[in-house]
């Protein structure tokens, strides 16, 4: 039996999908321990029932968990967001580190949400537990802070880089979650690299989709920069458009800034319900018939497959994206839902258009496809399938 050492600064009661590939991990003659901080995404409050000055150990499912202090993201403070994530960094070392000491490992799994830094974690337990290093990449660093607008010196983005190489390097495989952050990743490394997609988060069945004429889309997840919200929101304050309705659920920098917009407009068609629970969250899936998936145009951040694209899979409904890159390609090449890059309004105005004019029979085709494509490429058994056999090789 494998022990594995599964480092992720988001873990449950966050929504994260390592979260359920530990638990199955766990069941597939694997040992596991996470080292993670106390739950604040994304509202940046520490969730309650938790102290995150203190180090936590508790067992949950057969994993246990170790939770060290840290600093919560706060509400749109980038400062507070840099202390948060530097505060996870020095935690896991010094307080990890003396918790763990006991502890041999034959694997260390970094789950690399940003940013990237936290796998310097996985670089110290890599030697120090003298185990195998696998950092699963979610994001493209620094290409993610370029695309984001949050670093413009080319400077800065190129330093970032050269450490960004040395993590690659100091890896025994990289698991990419798409293919072109495979292609890219292979650029900078020669470390291994396998291709392997974020799981759906859920696995129990769900009702099937009954088609309707009213259109009714959800939009679940993080309320952000990488979304082109001003851009969808005055196309659906426009009259011919006024049929459509959107529910939005999450948090986020730009939650406030949506609000006021609705609030000054006095515009009907879209609620902002905010961050929701996961039983409320599932009953929103049912209420709606589409689900919306956004990232503004951007080179490397299309390349990133949100795992939100799995999830509405999951749920059996046509996709309606504003984004180019990986996940345009496939809602195209099988037929999952609507899509038009986001910068083009043009395209934009045709996909709405095409959305209040489908039939039934076309529903009901693009519902068949996505259960399908979620079956073949991010069902969990697929997914954990795939990474049993990468830590059984290693």
């Amino acid at each position: 039996m494998k022990r594995i050492l599964v480092i992720s600064q988001g873990f449950w009661p966050e929504i994260f999908p390592i979260n359920t590939i530990t638990e199955r991990l766990a069941e597939d003659n694997f040992k596991v321990d996470i080292l993670t901080g106390y739950p604040n995404y994304p509202k940046g409050k520490i969730f309650p029932g938790f102290n995150p000055y203190k180090v936590s150990i508790k067992k949950k499912n057969n994993i246990k968990i170790l939770r060290v202090p840290i600093i919560s993201r706060g509400i749109n403070s980038k400062t507070r967001i840099i202390i948060n994530y530097i505060s996870f960094i020095f935690s896991s070392i010094i307080l990890g580190s003396f918790f763990l000491r006991k502890n041999k490992y034959e694997i260390i799994l970094v789950y690399a949400t940003s940013p990237i830094f936290q796998a310097y974690i996985g670089i110290f337990f890599k030697y120090l537990k003298k185990a195998k290093l696998i950092t699963w990449v979610q994001d493209l660093w620094p290409n993610v802070l370029k695309d984001t607008g949050i670093i413009k010196s080319q400077t800065v983005l190129e330093i970032i880089k050269i450490f960004v190489k040395k993590i690659y390097d100091a890896n025994d495989l990289i698991l990419a979650q798409s293919k072109s952050f495979k292609r890219d990743i292979g650029k900078l490394t020669k470390t291994k690299i396998s291709l392997l997609y974020n799981p759906g988060y859920l696995e129990k069945k769900v009702l099937k989709t009954k088609f309707s004429k009213k259109i009714n889309i959800l939009y679940a997840g993080n309320i952000g920069n990488a979304q082109p919200w001003e851009t969808l929101i005055n196309f659906l304050n426009s009259e011919k458009y006024k049929k459509i309705n959107l529910t939005i659920c999450g948090d986020g920098q730009k939650f406030n800034l949506i609000k006021k917009i609705i609030e000054k407009n006095n515009i009907k068609n879209i609620k902002l319900k905010g961050f929701l629970n996961e039983k409320n969250l599932k009953k929103q899936y049912k209420r709606n018939n589409y689900l919306l998936l956004m990232l503004k145009s951007g080179k490397d951040l299309n390349k990133t497959i949100p795992s939100k694209f799995q999830t509405y899979l999951f749920y059996k409904k046509p996709i309606i994206a504003l984004c180019d890159g990986e996940v345009y390609q496939l809602i195209q090449k099988f037929n999952l839902g609507f899509v038009s890059k986001s910068n083009n309004h043009k395209k934009i105005n045709q996909m709405l258009r095409n959305i209040i004019c489908l039939s039934e029979k076309n529903y009901n085709k693009i519902v068949k496809n996505a259960e399908k494509f979620y079956t073949n490429n991010f069902s969990q058994k697929t997914i954990n399938k795939k990474l049993s056999n990468e830590l059984s090789k290693i």
